[in-house]
């Protein structure tokens, strides 16, 4: 009986192994030798930067020092800020770190999803992350503004003499972000810390928030401080 035991087990793991090597044979497709090339792309473009700073496995690791660095060079008054707030996972994150500061965020959505097509690893069309205008639940010291930022952050920085300290871009698309940074460049201070939530390592990523940096900031005017698997934080000079 041990003996047939022992035999059916050892069959199985014979097969086991056997599975594997056949599934390791396996030729690479076109799309696996072009991710893999993507990759070496974004590392060779950032790899000055990334001996420079620190480099993160995990968007909450990442998430909590950019609002951990924007919190040590606060100034009363300075503002935090999120685009793209979705279902409010970052911005609760980002409130929660803040309670201790006394500190609110504001958070910008339209709440009917991307206004623009976005092509990353997956196709995501317009109108994708809609929650049909239902507003998610949110911290105490977490401000929610609806509506298009073309029309909203304008008017929200109307008249405001306060600088901004922290901004978190998680629009993904080109447009958004790019109109975003344009209107609150006069802004900035030195030590904004802006934490970008798709700038690199996807297909098509030169396209998107990327280069919306590059079209508004030179690069004099940052440095990059810290790298996540997509992310990227930047500090203003």
């Amino acid at each position: 009986m041990i003996k047939k035991i022992f035999l059916y087990f050892y069959k199985k793991m014979i097969n086991f192994f056997s599975d594997k090597a056949k599934i390791s044979l396996q030729p690479k497709s076109p799309v696996d030798i072009h991710y893999e090339e993507l990759a070496k792309d974004c590392y060779n473009h950032f790899k000055e930067h990334f001996k420079k700073s620190y480099v993160f496995s995990d968007d909450e690791s990442i998430r909590g020092f950019a609002i951990n660095e924007a919190i040590k060079k606060r100034d009363d008054g300075d503002l935090f800020i999120e685009f793209g707030v979705w279902k409010a996972l970052s911005l609760n994150f980002f409130a929660e770190k803040l309670n201790k500061s006394n500190a609110i965020i504001y958070g910008f959505d339209s709440f009917i999803g991307l206004k623009d097509d976005w092509m990353s690893s997956v196709f995501m069309p317009k109108g994708t992350f809609n929650l049909n205008k239902k507003l998610p639940n949110v911290k105490k010291n977490a401000k929610l503004i609806d509506g298009w930022i073309e029309n909203t952050l304008p008017n929200f920085l109307d008249g405001k003499k306060d600088k901004i300290v922290f901004i978190h871009f998680d629009m993904d698309t080109y447009n958004s972000t790019a109109f975003a940074i344009k209107t609150m460049k006069p802004f900035l201070k030195k030590g904004t810390i802006i934490l970008f939530d798709q700038l690199h390592s996807y297909p098509h990523w030169r396209e998107s928030e990327f280069k919306a940096l590059n079209d508004t900031l030179n690069e004099s005017e940052y440095k990059f401080i810290a790298f996540g698997t997509r992310q990227a934080c930047i500090e203003i000079l």
